[in-house]
Formats: C-alpha cells, sequence, structure tokens
C-alpha cells in the first residue's frame, strides 16, 4: 500500500471535525471547479492527503499528477513555480482539470541516426534494392 503523505490529525474527533469544518466553510471550493479560486478537498482526501501540522494542504497528488487548486486559487502561481523548480511541468488534460508531468514527457523523442563508414545510414539500399557496401 503506498505511503500517505499526510496523515489525518491523531489529536482525536474534535481536531477532525475542525478540519473538515473549516474544509465545508470554503465556499470557493463547492462544487470545485478547476478554472476557479478553491481547492478540491475532497479529491486530496480521496487521494490520501490531508492538512500538515502548518494546516498547509498539498498542491499535487504524487501518484497521478492532479493539482487540487483551480487556476485562480490564491497561490496557484507559488505551485507553478514549485513543479518547475522540481523539474515538472503543469498541462491540462481532456477532463478539464491541470495535472503535472515531469518536463521530459512532453519532449519527442528522436533518436540518432546511426551511420556506416559509407556516410550512408545502416540498411541503406542501392537503387537496385541491394545493401550499399561499405567502401
Amino acid at each position: 500500500m503506498p505511503k500517505k503523505v499526510n496523515q489525518p490529525p491523531e489529536k482525536g474527533w474534535g481536531s477532525l471535525v475542525k478540519t473538515l469544518m473549516k474544509v465545508v466553510r470554503d465556499t470557493d471550493s463547492w462544487p470545485f471547479d478547476p478554472e476557479g479560486k478553491g481547492y478540491d478537498y475532497l479529491g486530496a482526501m480521496k487521494a490520501g492527503l490531508w492538512e500538515d501540522e502548518s494546516g498547509h494542504w498539498g498542491s499535487r497528488d504524487p501518484r497521478s499528477g492532479l493539482i487540487f487548486k483551480g487556476t485562480g486559487h490564491k497561490t496557484f502561481h507559488k505551485t507553478k513555480i514549485g513543479e518547475h523548480k522540481a523539474g515538472y511541468e503543469l498541462f491540462k488534460k481532456d477532463d478539464g482539470r491541470t495535472y503535472s508531468r515531469p518536463r521530459y514527457q512532453s519532449l519527442p523523442v528522436t533518436y540518432p541516426q546511426r551511420y556506416s563508414g559509407t556516410g550512408q545510414p545502416f540498411g541503406a539500399k542501392t537503387p537496385a534494392g541491394r545493401p550499399r557496401r561499405a567502401k
């Protein structure tokens, strides 16, 4: 089972209820709008995330790359900067949500051309269809 990033508070039910009430009172997040200024608390909880000791909720699901902040969230710019510094890029999927992925996944894959001693690529053929010989 994957390790959860943040665990529910262990201070008892009172702390849990207090946290949930804070989440419910955040009217910008119900229902969650990926273009809005809210935070997807329900999605974060489903992903196994929870607020840390300082009350901060994580911005990204470490398994899927889903970003829980709406693009209008007051600290979305910090998420963009942090993802970039960590070597990630943000992109939108067809579901309208913002995701994060390693930057190298978006680059086209190219392979170096291997050449024989003739300056022709390996497997090059003569006009008659025969393989070329090295000189």
